[in-house]
């Protein structure tokens, strides 16, 4: 089974699928040994780990390449890899995906740099999955990413705040809170599965309202 396969059924899966970061042959090994299906590798890793400086686009897509190809000989296990913004038009996006594939990625993920994704989403229309890269704090957050087509979202500072406070089950229980906080979420918006989440939610309210009377002067904000 390919790279590519393995990683579509974990996504596929109904648990929640972490993969720690990695930036260099080390981490990427340690991620593996550790009993992780799969990793991401970092564009702000690579960076701080290459260049010495932090993720504000100074690494081109050659060196990107070469830094992934050999993380990818690195280990057996997925790894999903940043490709900032395919570096170019959509001539690029193409060549980038190409590129990576051949390097050995399971995947790979393309920014647009703009808030919602929505835009992505058309663009691809429905010949990739699109992930949403930062940004989720709450459920909430999560709800609207995949209302809005993602069919991913990727965590990044909160678990890294859950591991400070209580290592792994700090992380653990960051998962948790976010995940029932998307689940009351879906509840309140009248979804009851992941399925059933589509943009039709956007700019609505709660279908609670309903049955419930709502208090003279009271606004109700929308996702």
């Amino acid at each position: 089974m390919s790279h590519t396969t393995t990683h579509h059924t974990l996504i596929q899966a109904p648990d929640l699928l972490v993969m720690p970061g990695v930036f260099d042959g080390f981490s990427a090994r340690l991620v593996e040994q550790t009993g992780f299906a799969a990793g991401f590798i970092t564009d702000a890793g690579l960076s701080e780990t290459l260049l010495g400086y932090s993720d504000v686009g100074l690494m081109g897509f050659e060196l990107n390449l070469a830094a992934v190809t050999r993380l990818a000989a690195c280990c057996t296990i997925p790894l999903l890899a940043d490709a900032d913004t395919s570096y170019g038009n959509a001539v690029n996006v193409y060549h980038t995906t190409r590129a990576f594939e051949q390097a050995g990625l399971a995947g790979l993920m393309i920014e647009d740099q703009t808030w919602p994704k929505r835009e992505v989403v058309e663009a691809v229309d429905g010949q990739c999955e699109v992930y949403l890269d930062g940004g989720i704090r709450r459920g909430t957050d999560v709800l609207k990413a995949l209302a809005l087509g993602a069919r991913a979202v990727l965590i990044g500072r909160p678990l890294f705040w859950g591991l400070a406070v209580d290592g792994e089950a700090g992380v653990r229980a960051v998962l948790q809170m976010l995940r029932d906080e998307l689940e009351m979420a879906m509840g309140m918006c009248g979804r009851p599965t992941i399925a059933s989440i589509d943009r039709g939610l956007l700019g609505t309210v709660s279908p609670l309202l309903s049955v419930l009377q709502q208090p003279p002067g009271l606004q109700i904000l929308s996702l």
